[in-house]
C-alpha cells in the first residue's frame, strides 16, 4: 500500500488525499510520521493513534473490492479454452465469492470482529510456527456463534458453493492454468496454491492426494489474513514510525548508518546484525590495503560458500590470499546450473503455450526458492561450525551478509519476468549477488559522505579563521536530520548539475567561434589572460596563453557579438569607454570567459574564495545588460509588427495594449499550464469564431489573398492572446475570483437528484443515447469533484494566487502519474491512462473560460478586427520605448551583483531551447523548494539547512529568473544583416550549400544560389526562398545552426534540401491554403496534407536542422550531467570512507588528521583529509601539498582543474602514506580500479566536447561506455542509462527499441605511447535491426471521425538514426517501422484492441456459443455441457 498515493471516494469520483510520510526530530530522536498534505487540510499531523486508525481505514476500504482471482479484462480471448478459463474465474469471484460473499453479507458487527480476530490469531500462529487453525471460541463469541462461523469457512461449505455455481467437470490441467494465470499476487505462495488446488480438485470430484496440505490452514486461513491485511496492518504502521534517513548523528556527536530501533538490548537479532555491519564499515575504512583485502576475502568466501558449498577450493586453504576480483571474473562464466529448468511448452505450430509457460514460470520460482532455502541453511550451518577463521570473527556480521545474499536471490526470482537459461546459472547469480553486496557497501559510504559534506563542514571555507575543525556535526543537527533537510540537498544537487551542464554549453559555444584548442589545452575556461608569460622565459608567452589559440583577432568582437544579435545592433554602444587603458577585444573575450569560469566554480552550498569575486570588467557587463534591456523594449514591439497585428487592428489600440503588457517585468510561475495547452493552436480559429466564445469574424470576402490573409490573422491573434495570457491575465487581481467562480459553478449547485436521474436514464437508454448520457454523467461528477477541490484549496489557503492554485492542482496530478522512470509513448498512454485526468482537463477548460471573459471585459477592440494595409515598421508606435521601463530596477541590481552577471552571460551563450529549458528548470527548482518549506512548516518541522527558500547564492531568485527570462526572449533573435554573421554573401552562400542543393556549378556560390532561386519551381512560381533579388536571404535556422550546432556533424546526418522538396512544398502550400484555417478538417486527406505541408515547410526552412542540433545537445547535456553526478558521488564516497577512517582505531599519520600549515597565511585544519578531498572537487578551494621541487609545504590557488588537483593530492598524501595509495583507498568498491584511467579519459572526452572535434565514436558508443563503466557503484543509475536515452528521443516523438549486444572495451591505457593494454567483452547499446525505430502518432479529430498520423516522417527518422550512429555506417533498410495500423483508440483495453473490437468478437462468439448449445456441448452455466474432447485437444496442441 502506497501511503503517499492514498485516495478516497467522493460521490463516485476519486479524490487525492496525499497522505505523506516524513522523518522529523522528536526530543533528540528521529521518528517517521504520517501527515496529510497541508494544502488540503491546513496544519495536520497524525499521532500514533491517528496513524493506526487511518491505516486500518485505508486497508478496510480496499477490502470491498477484494478478489481471490484477478480478471484479465484486457486479454483478447477468442478461442473456447480462454473463454472458458475467464468464465470460471468470473463465477468463482462474482457468484460464488467463496468466504467473502458470506462474510460481507453478515450485518452483525460481532461476526465481523470475530472474523478479524480469527485472522489475527491465524497470523500470530503462523509467525510462531504453531500448527493448526485457531479456535473461534477464543475470538470473543459464544459457542453457537463459533459453530456458525466454523461452518462458513469450512472446506465443505467452499466445495458446496462451487458445485452449486459451476457444475462442470474440469480437468487438473484447467485448474493449474487458472491458478497460474489468475490467482491474486499476494496469494501466490506455494502452500496456498497447493491448498487451493486441493480444494478445487475436491470440488470438481477429481482424484487428488496431497496429505501434507490442510486446506483450511493453508488456503482458507491465509485468504482471511490477506483479506484483513493483518500483516500489512502490523508492519505498515511500524515501518512508518521506524522510518529514518540513511545517516543520523549518534550520542557521541558522530554520524552513523541508521539501524532499526530496538538494538541488541532488546534481543533483536537483525538489529544486532546491522550493528555488526556498522562496525564492518568502520573497520573497512583503513589506509592499510592488507586489512581491506582480508575483509573482502572473508566476504567473498561467504558468497562462494552460499553458492558452491563448503567443499569449494577457495574455502579449503584459509591462508590463501587470492584476488577477489580475479575470482569474481572467473566465476562469471561458470555455466553450472543453480536449478534445473523444466522444459519449455510449445504448441503444434511452434509457438509458446502462454498458460503453460505461466505454470512453468511459477515452477521455476519455486525451484529457486527451494534451492535458496537449501543454500541458506547449509551456509548458516557452515559458518556456525567454522573454527578456522575462514569468515568474519563476528557471527552477527556473517549472518548479516548471508541474509543479504538470501534476500538478493529472492529478489531475483520474485521479479522474474522471463525464464532464461542464463539466469539459472550459478555464475550469473553468484556474481550478481557479489556486485550487489559491493554496491550496498559503496552506497552506505556515499550516504555517510553526503551527510558529512552537508552537516559537518561549516568551517570549510572560513578563510579568516586560523584554526578550523571539519567533521564536527553542526549543533543544529545534533538532535537529528529531517527528511525535509535531505529533500533540500536533493534540490540543491539537481540545481548544481543542471547549471553545470548549461555552463559547459555556454563555454563550448563561445570557444567554438573564437579559439582553436588543442589536446593539451582542451579546457577553454582555464586559458590564461594575454599578459601571462612562460615561467622559465619571461619573453615568451605561456603555453596556455589565450593569444596562442585565437582564430581571428581582427574580427573577435564581431564574432562574440553574433551571440548578442549581431554587431550592427551594437554600433552605438561605447565599447571604447569600457575597454580603455590598454584593453582590447581579447580582454573582452577574457572577461566573458572569466564570468563563465566563475559560474562553473560556484557551489551553492559553500562560498569559495572565487565565489562573488567579480574579477572581470563588471562595468562592461552591466552596461551590456542595460543596452539589451533597451533593445528588449524594441523587440517586444517588433514582434507585434512581425506577427502582422497592425494589419488587423488600429495602432492606437495596439499601443495601449503594448504599454499595458510590458510596463512591468512579469515573472512566469511554474506549473501553470502553458498557453498552447489552454488554447490548442489547430483548434484556435474555430474556437474564437464560435459565437458562444468570442465570435470574432474577419471580413475578407473581397480579398484576393483571402486564404493567406486569414492564416496571417489567426496567427497574429494567437500571438497576441499568448502575450496577454502571460503578461496580464495570470497576474490580474480579479482573475483568481473569476476562475474560482467558473470552476466551482457545478459544485456550488450540485444536485444529487440530477445524478440519480441520469443513472436511471442510462439503464433504459439505447446504445447511442446511453453513450451520450454516460459521458454527461461522468462530466457532471468530474466537474463537481474538481470544484470541490478548488473550494477546499481556497478555504485552507485563502491567500493563494491563481498561479499557486494551478501549481497545487498540477503538482497533485503529476505526483499521481510520474511514478515510472520511463516516459510513456502515445500508445502506452492510451493503454495505461493517467489518473485524475479530469483535474488537468478541467483546469484547462476553466482557465480558457476565464481568459475569454477577461478578453471581452478588458480588450474589447480585439473582437472587431478589420483588414487594412500594413504600415511601415518605423511608423508603428515609434515612441514606445519612452512609455515603458520594465527593467529599471533590475538594471541597478545587475550592476551591483556579480552573481546576476554570471547568470546573464551564461544564459546569453545558450541556444534558444537551452535558455528556455534553463528557465523552466529554475521555475521547477523554485517550486520544489517552496513546496518543501511549505510542508515542513505546516507539519511543525524546523529546517536547518542553509538553502534559502527565495535565494540562490545570496541573490534573490526572482532577479535570477528575470535575468534568464530576458535572455530567453533575446536568444535566437537575429539581425537582418549577413555581415553580422558572415564575411560576405559568397561565404554565406558557401555555408548554406552544406544543407541546400542549389546545383552548384563549381564557380561562384552566390551566383549559383541566385540562379537556382530565380529558376522555376512549379508553374510560374520561382524557387525564390533563399534570395531576394540582390542578396541571399538570411535564414534564421542557418544562423542558429552556425552559432549553436556543428556543421561537420549536421551535414553528415541530413539530406540536403533539393529542388523536388521545394516543388512539393509549393504544391502543398497552394492546396492547403484553401482549408488551412478550418481547425477541424473534413477529410483524412486534408489533415494528412496539412501535416505533410508542415513537414516540408520545416525542411525547406531548415527547421529540422535545429531539431537535430537540439537532440544532439540534449544527448551531450545528459552525458555532462552524468559526469557531474558521478563526480559528486565520488567525492561523497571518499568523504564518507575517510570520515569513517578518521573515527576508527586504525593507524593514521599526523597530517592525515591535522594539517598545520606555516606559510604566508598560517592555518591549522583539524580533519585535514576531509578538507583536502573537498578541495580536489570544489573549484576555488585551495589544496595544501608538498612541493616536488622544494619539498616544502605549499598551497595552490584553487583554480586548477580536478585532474591537476588530484596530482597535488598525491603529493599531500606522500606525507603520511606507508603501504597504500591514499587516493585509491577503498576505491575498489566504487569502481573497477583497472579501468580508472579509461573512466577518466571518458569523463574528459565528454566534458571537453571532444565528440564534436573528432567524431571518432558514436553517441550510442558513448552511452554504451557510460552504461558499462560509469555507474558500477550504483546499479539503479546504470539501469537508467538506456531509459533516459529512450526518453530524450521520445520527447521528439521518436520511439526507439534498444537492445544489448556483445561488444569490446579497452582496459587500461599506457600513458606514454597511448597503446591499449587489454581488450575485454562488454555490453553495447544498439537499435534493433528490424522495426527498431518508429514515429509517435498524433491524433486528429475530423468532422466525422478521427485520424492518426505519424508525427515524424521516414526522412526525419533516418536522420535520427544517422545522428545516433555517426560516424558508424548503419543499414536502415528494415530498421524503420512504418505503422499502417491506427494508434489504439481512447476506449482501448490494451495492445491496440478496442472495446468496439471486443464487442464485435463477443457477438461472433455468441453465435458460436448458440451453435454449441444446440449441440449440447458448451458451459452448463451458459446452457449446456462442455465438450471435453475438444478442450483437451486444444491443450495437447
Amino acid at each position: 500500500m502506497k501511503i503517499s498515493k492514498v485516495r478516497e471516494e467522493n460521490r463516485g469520483a476519486k479524490l487525492t488525499v496525499n497522505a505523506k510520510t516524513a522523518v522529523v526530530s522528536e526530543n533528540r530522536s528521529q521518528e517517521g510520521i504520517l501527515y496529510n498534505d497541508p494544502s488540503r487540510y491546513g496544519k495536520s499531523r497524525k499521532n500514533d493513534e491517528d496513524r493506526d486508525r487511518y491505516i486500518e481505514s485505508r486497508l478496510k476500504s480496499s477490502g470491498k473490492l477484494y478478489r481471490i482471482f484477478n480478471e484479465d479484462k484486457n486479454k483478447r480471448e477468442t478461442d473456447e479454452l480462454q473463454w472458458f478459463l475467464s468464465e470460471i474465474v468470473k463465477k468463482i469471484n462474482r457468484r460464488n465469492g467463496l468466504v467473502l460473499s458470506d462474510m460481507l453479507s453478515v450485518d452483525d458487527r460481532a461476526f465481523e470482529k470475530a472474523f478479524e480476530k480469527y485472522a489475527e490469531l491465524s497470523y500470530t500462529n503462523r509467525r510462531n510456527k504453531v500448527s493448526g487453525s485457531p479456535a473461534f471460541e477464543t475470538c470473543g463469541v459464544d459457542a453457537a456463534t463459533a459453530e456458525r462461523l466454523k461452518g462458513i469457512i469450512s472446506e465443505t461449505n467452499f466445495i458446496n458453493r462451487i458445485k452449486n455455481n459451476i457444475d462442470n467437470k474440469v480437468s487438473e490441467d484447467i485448474i493449474d492454468r487458472i491458478i497460474a494465470k489468475y490467482l491474486k499476487k499476494s496469494l501466490c505462495r506455494e502452500r496456498v496454491k497447493r491448498g487451493l488446488k486441493k480444494l478445487l480438485m475436491n470440488a470438481f470430484d477429481l482424484p487428488y492426494s496431497d496429505p501434507d496440505i490442510d486446506v483450511q490452514r493453508d488456503f482458507i486461513d491465509y485468504v482471511l489474513e490477506d483479506f484483513y491485511h493483518v500483516r500489512a496492518k502490523s508492519q505498515v504502521s511500524r515501518s512508518i514510525k521506524n522510518m529514518n534517513m540513511p545517516v543520523q548523528p549518534e550520542g557521541d556527536g558522530k554520524f552513523a548508518i541508521t539501524v532499526s530501533k530496538g538494538g541488541t538490548e532488546s534481543g533483536n537479532k537483525r538489529s544486532a546484525e546491522k550493528e555488526a555491519f556498522k562496525k564492518f564499515l568502520s573497520d573497512y575504512a583503513s589506509l592499510d590495503e592488507r586489512v581491506r583485502d582480508d575483509m573482502l576475502r572473508r566476504m567473498r568466501r561467504l558468497v562462494v560458500l552460499y553458492f558452491y558449498g563448503s567443499d569449494d577450493s577457495k574455502l579449503s586453504d584459509v591462508n590463501e590470499k587470492f584476488d577477489v576480483w580475479e575470482d569474481h571474473a572467473a566465476r562469471r562464466v561458470d555455466n553450472r546450473e543453480f536449478i534445473k529448468l523444466p522444459l519449455e511448452n510449445k504448441l503444434a505450430n511452434g509457438k509458446t503455450d502462454k498458460d503453460a509457460e505461466r505454470i512453468r514460470k511459477n515452477t521455476v520460482k519455486e525451484l529457486y526458492r527451494n534451492q535458496n532455502i537449501g543454500c541458506y541453511r547449509q551456509a548458516v550451518k557452515a559458518v556456525e561450525e567454522d573454527n578456522n577463521g575462514r569468515y568474519f570473527d563476528d557471527k552477527m556480521l556473517n549472518m548479516f551478509f548471508i541474509h543479504r545474499i538470501e534476500y538478493g536471490v529472492e529478489k531475483i526470482y520474485a521479479n522474474l519476468k522471463q525464464v532464461t537459461e542464463f539466469k539459472a546459472r550459478t555464475g550469473y547469480l553468484s556474481e550478481k549477488i557479489w556486485k550487489d553486496l559491493i554496491n550496498y557497501i559503496s552506497i552506505k559510504y556515499i550516504a555517510m559522505g553526503k551527510a558529512v559534506y552537508n552537516y559537518a563542514m561549516d568551517e570549510l571555507n572560513a578563510s579568516d579563521k586560523k584554526e578550523i575543525e571539519l567533521g564536527k556535526i553542526s549543533e543544529e543537527y545534533l538532535s537529528g536530520i529531517s527528511s525535509f533537510d535531505y529533500e533540500l540537498i536533493k534540490a540543491e544537487e539537481m540545481l548544481q548539475r543542471e547549471t553545470a551542464v548549461y555552463v559547459a554549453f555556454a563555454a563550448r559555444h563561445l570557444s567554438s567561434q573564437t579559439v582553436e584548442l588543442d589536446s593539451e589545452n582542451s579546457d577553454f575556461l582555464l586559458l590564461k589572460p594575454k599578459g601571462t608569460m612562460d615561467k622559465n622565459d619571461k619573453n615568451k608567452l605561456a603555453s596556455n596563453n589565450i593569444l596562442n589559440f585565437l582564430k581571428d583577432k581582427e574580427t573577435l568582437r564581431d564574432t562574440i557579438l553574433q551571440y548578442f544579435g549581431g554587431h550592427s545592433l551594437w554600433t552605438d554602444f561605447p565599447f571604447d569607454k569600457y575597454l580603455a587603458g590598454g584593453k582590447d577585444d581579447v580582454d573582452f573575450l577574457t572577461d566573458l570567459k572569466d564570468v563563465i569560469y566563475s559560474m562553473r566554480n560556484d557551489s551553492f552550498h559553500y562560498a569559495t574564495e572565487n565565489h562573488n569575486n567579480g574579477k572581470w570588467n563588471k562595468e562592461l557587463i552591466s552596461a551590456m545588460f542595460e543596452h539589451e534591456t533597451e533593445r528588449m523594449t524594441v523587440v517586444m514591439k517588433d514582434k507585434f509588427y512581425s506577427n502582422n497585428l497592425p494589419m488587423f487592428y488600429k495602432n492606437d489600440d495596439l499601443k495601449k495594449l503594448l504599454i499595458d503588457l510590458y510596463k512591468d517585468n512579469v515573472e512566469r510561475a511554474s506549473q501553470v499550464p502553458s498557453f498552447n495547452k489552454v488554447f490548442v493552436r489547430k483548434n484556435f480559429p474555430a474556437l474564437v469564431r464560435d459565437k458562444d466564445n468570442l465570435g470574432i469574424e474577419l471580413d475578407l470576402k473581397a480579398d484576393a489573398d483571402k486564404g493567406e490573409n486569414e492564416l496571417k490573422f489567426y496567427n497574429a491573434l494567437y500571438y497576441m492572446f499568448k502575450e496577454i495570457y502571460y503578461n496580464a491575465f495570470l497576474n490580474d487581481k480579479n482573475v483568481r475570483e473569476r476562475f474560482i467562480t467558473k470552476a466551482t459553478k457545478v459544485a456550488d449547485n450540485y444536485d444529487r437528484n440530477k445524478e440519480r436521474n441520469l443513472k436511471d436514464r442510462i439503464k433504459s437508454a439505447g446504445s447511442d443515447e446511453k453513450k451520450k448520457l454516460r459521458e454527461q454523467l461522468q462530466n457532471y461528477i468530474a466537474e463537481n469533484d474538481f470544484g470541490q477541490r478548488i473550494k477546499n484549496i481556497v478555504q485552507v489557503n485563502p491567500d493563494y494566487t491563481l498561479a499557486q492554485i494551478c501549481q497545487l492542482i498540477m503538482t497533485e496530478y503529476n505526483q499521481q502519474n510520474n511514478g515510472c522512470m520511463q516516459k510513456k509513448s502515445a500508445a502506452r498512454k492510451d493503454i495505461n491512462k493517467d489518473s485524475y485526468q479530469h483535474y488537468k482537463m478541467l483546469l484547462l477548460v476553466n482557465l480558457r473560460k476565464a481568459f475569454l471573459e477577461f478578453i471581452k471585459e478588458n480588450y474589447a477592440f480585439v473582437l472587431k478586427p478589420y483588414k487594412h494595409d500594413l504600415c511601415d515598421k518605423a511608423d508603428f508606435v515609434p515612441d514606445f520605448a519612452k512609455y515603458v521601463k520594465p527593467y529599471a530596477g533590475l538594471i541597478s541590481r545587475v550592476a551591483g551583483s556579480s552573481e546576476l552577471q554570471k547568470w546573464y552571460i551564461v544564459s546569453r551563450f545558450l541556444s534558444p531551447a537551452q535558455a528556455n529549458h534553463m528557465l523552466g528548470f529554475l521555475h521547477s527548482y523554485k517550486q520544489y523548494v517552496w513546496d518543501i518549506y511549505r510542508r515542513a512548516s505546516e507539519t511543525g518541522t524546523e529546517i536547518n539547512h542553509s538553502i534559502a527558500e527565495d535565494k540562490i547564492a545570496g541573490v534573490d531568485i526572482t532577479d535570477v529568473d528575470a535575468v534568464i527570462d530576458l535572455s530567453v526572449k533575446l536568444c535566437g533573435t537575429i539581425s537582418s544583416e549577413i555581415s553580422d554573421y558572415f564575411k560576405d554573401d559568397e561565404v554565406y552562400a558557401e555555408y548554406i550549400s552544406s544543407y541546400l542543393d542549389f546545383e552548384y556549378d563549381g564557380g561562384n556560390y552566390k551566383d549559383s544560389l541566385n540562379r537556382f532561386c530565380n529558376s522555376d519551381a512549379v508553374n510560374d512560381q520561382k524557387v525564390a526562398l533563399y534570395y531576394d533579388g540582390e542578396h541571399p536571404k538570411l535564414n534564421r535556422n542557418i544562423i542558429l545552426s552556425k552559432l549553436y550546432g556543428e556543421r561537420r556533424f549536421l551535414e553528415k546526418i541530413t539530406d540536403r534540401v533539393s529542388r523536388s522538396d521545394i516543388v512539393e512544398y509549393y504544391k502543398l502550400k497552394k492546396e492547403t491554403s484553401q482549408y488551412q484555417t478550418k481547425g477541424i478538417f473534413d477529410s483524412e486527406d486534408e489533415q494528412k496534407n496539412i501535416k505533410k505541408f508542415q513537414e516540408m515547410k520545416n525542411i525547406v526552412e531548415f527547421r529540422d536542422l535545429m531539431d537535430y542540433s537540439e537532440i544532439a545537445d540534449e544527448l551531450q547535456g545528459q552525458l555532462i550531467n552524468w559526469i557531474y553526478l558521478r563526480e559528486r558521488d565520488l567525492m561523497n564516497f571518499q568523504l564518507g570512507y575517510h570520515y569513517a577512517c578518521l573515527n576508527n582505531d586504525s593507524n593514521k599519520q599526523a597530517t592525515y588528521v591535522t594539517l598545520d600549515y606555516q606559510g604566508k597565511k598560517n592555518r591549522k585544519i583539524n580533519g585535514a583529509i576531509l578538507y583536502q578531498i573537498c578541495a580536489m572537487y570544489i573549484n576555488g578551494l585551495p589544496l595544501y601539498y608538498v612541493d616536488k621541487d622544494s619539498s616544502e609545504w605549499t598551497v595552490s590557488d584553487g583554480k586548477e582543474s580536478t585532474g591537476a588537483k588530484i596530482g597535488e593530492f598525491y603529493r599531500y598524501a606522500k606525507s603520511f602514506e606507508n603501504t597504500s595509495d591514499c587516493y585509491a583507498s577503498g576505491l575498489e568498491i566504487f569502481e573497477n580500479i583497472s579501468e580508472h584511467d579509461n573512466i577518466t579519459e571518458l569523463r574528459n572526452y565528454i566534458e571537453h566536447f571532444r565528440y564534436y572535434s573528432s567524431f571518432d565514436r558514436s553517441f550510442l558508443g558513448i552511452y554504451s561506455e557510460v552504461f558499462d563503466r560509469f555507474f558500477t557503484y550504483d546499479l539503479k543509475y546504470r539501469k537508467n542509462v538506456p531509459t533516459i536515452l529512450y526518453n530524450i528521443l521520445l520527447q521528439h516523438f521518436v520511439n526507439v527499441r534498444f537492445e544489448f549486444v556483445s561488444g569490446k572495451k579497452m582496459i587500461g591505457i599506457d600513458k606514454k605511447d597511448r597503446k591499449i593494454a587489454k581488450e575485454k567483452e562488454c555490453a553495447r547499446i544498439t537499435i534493433r535491426e528490424k522495426n527498431g525505430v518508429y514515429s509517435e502518432q498524433f491524433t486528429y479529430k475530423l468532422k466525422n471521425g478521427t485520424v492518426y498520423v505519424d508525427a515524424r516522417d521516414k526522412r526525419y527518422l533516418q536522420s535520427i538514426i544517422r545522428l545516433l550512429f555517426y560516424p558508424e555506417k548503419v543499414n536502415m533498410d528494415e530498421m524503420i517501422e512504418v505503422k499502417e495500423k491506427k494508434k489504439p483508440s481512447d476506449n482501448n483495453t490494451g495492445k491496440g484492441y478496442s472495446k468496439r473490437d471486443r464487442q464485435q468478437d463477443r457477438k461472433e462468439y455468441d453465435k458460436y456459443k448458440e451453435k454449441k448449445k444446440k449441440e449440447g456441448n458448451f458451459l452448463s452455466g451458459m446452457g449446456g455441457n462442455i465438450n471435453w474432447d475438444e478442450i483437451n485437444a486444444q491443450l495437447k496442441n
